[in-house]
């Protein structure tokens, strides 16, 4: 069977015309509204903090500035006990 797939069944599945970029559905990248997987485990996963910084935007620009404010403490501290 796989000998007559490769005979006459993967030639007839390539499309005669190349599409290009820019075209729709062209498999470059993820087709609009299809770019997330659903299955049927979809209730039973358990979402990742980063999903509700994804949902929440200015919880999210809130949380980068204050690791960034840690960070800075942080290495104001390091150079502060060097000397």
């Amino acid at each position: 069977m796989d000998i007559l797939l490769t005979l006459i069944g993967v030639d007839d599945q390539y499309m005669k015309i190349p599409k290009l970029e820019s075209d729709l559905n062209n498999l470059y990248e993820p087709i609009e509204r299809y770019e997330k997987s659903l299955g049927d485990y979809s209730d039973k996963t358990t979402p990742s903090f980063l999903n509700q910084l994804d949902s929440h935007p200015a919880a999210k620009r809130e949380a980068i500035a204050g690791v960034s404010a840690l960070a800075l403490l942080a290495i104001q501290a390091s150079n502060g006990t060097k000397s």
